[in-house]
């Protein structure tokens, strides 16, 4: 009896933190911590000290899908690279656990890594001492949190005096304890914000033979959708085409538009009183879709497309080769020898 009734008591204190937590047990307190992008350049929600040195790979990550972020060399000279994602509500003295997947390549730096910082940086807590050379290795590491002003906190990843590439993947930093999961700030009213994401087609590939681009709207809006509409402006000299919400999606007509780079600007407002609730901007760009010669080309595989399959000769003089890519993306080049065996 004794113990059924200590069961019951551990199962209420348990149902309790469910209910009184502020964060859910699993709940990733990074906002975007797989890197998806959209359409973007660069995944929202996180801040990089150079767009040159701090890049993106859709399918970069393990497996070769998932999307990763990587970290460059100046090869001019060392220098101290960086992404952040900061206002992190976390609680001094409670535990919590941050994981990551990450690969190196050449990699040098005095201090670098992945770590959850307090205000002003004064302490820090993550993976450092990161190998020079490696394939994608899950890390982990539980801890109990240092103290900083206000609850704030940031996660970076970074490297002092960098030489070679860091590539980082799947970040989550989770609550643990009891403290930790009701007293913690989820970052969720980050993520629901109102957002335009262009879906389709690419922003650099919107065919002249159909000029129109749909975006997407996510996040929670002040209004319904229908107390909303959309203006969609082109640096062209034309007017702005006001577009009602047709559900979660709206459609651009770019007719007329010449052969070109542009530069396309969304605004969502408010029907009744016309006031702004985001606005946002794209560069574009209308070209002309040649027509792709397929002959030749053999699917692998729903993903994989083989382009080109012909024999190299042993002949030590130039040879070229020509094939057509369907689409944007990675193209592998394989060079396969059979060598017959000679000799007694």
């Amino acid at each position: 009896m004794k113990r059924f009734l200590v069961m019951l008591a551990a199962l209420a204190m348990a149902t309790a933190t469910a209910l009184n937590a502020a964060v859910a047990v699993g709940e990733n307190l990074i906002i975007n911590g797989n890197f998806d992008a959209e359409q973007t350049d660069f995944p929202a929600f996180w801040s990089r000290s150079s767009p040159t040195l701090v890049s993106y790979a859709r399918t970069g990550g393990p497996g070769g899908s998932q999307p990763a972020v990587v970290l460059h060399s100046d090869e001019k000279a060392a220098t101290t690279v960086s992404l952040r994602q900061q206002g992190l509500g976390l609680v001094a003295g409670e535990t919590y656990r941050l994981s990551a997947k990450i690969r190196t390549k050449g990699f040098e730096s005095p201090h670098g890594g992945i770590v959850v910082h307090n205000d002003g940086w004064v302490s820090d807590i993550g993976f450092k001492n990161l190998p020079a050379d490696s394939d994608w290795t899950p890390m982990t590491r539980q801890f109990t949190l240092f103290p900083s002003r206000g609850k704030e906190y940031g996660l970076a990843i970074f490297a002092t005096h960098m030489r070679g590439e860091l590539h980082v993947a799947d970040i989550k930093l989770e609550a643990v304890s009891p403290g930790a999961l009701a007293g913690s700030s989820s970052q969720m009213a980050m993520a629901t914000a109102p957002r335009l994401v262009p879906l389709e087609p690419l922003l650099q590939r919107i065919p002249a033979s159909r000029p129109e681009l749909t975006l997407g709207v996510f996040g929670n809006l002040p209004v319904a959708a229908a107390q909303a509409e959309c203006l969609i402006g082109v640096d062209a000299g034309r007017p702005a085409q006001v577009l009602p919400l047709d559900g979660s999606r709206v459609r651009a007509d770019l007719a007329g538009l010449a052969i070109g780079d542009y530069t396309l600007t969304a605004t969502l407002r408010r029907t009744d009183t016309g006031a702004t609730i985001l606005q946002t901007t794209f560069p574009i760009s209308i070209i002309d879709v040649p027509a792709v010669d397929r002959t030749g080309h053999r699917p692998l595989n729903t993903l994989v497309t083989e382009v080109l399959a012909a024999t190299v000769k042993a002949d030590p003089a130039a040879q070229a080769f020509t094939f057509t890519n369907p689409r944007l993306g990675w193209v592998f080049i394989a060079l396969n020898t059979t060598r017959t065996a000679t000799g007694p």
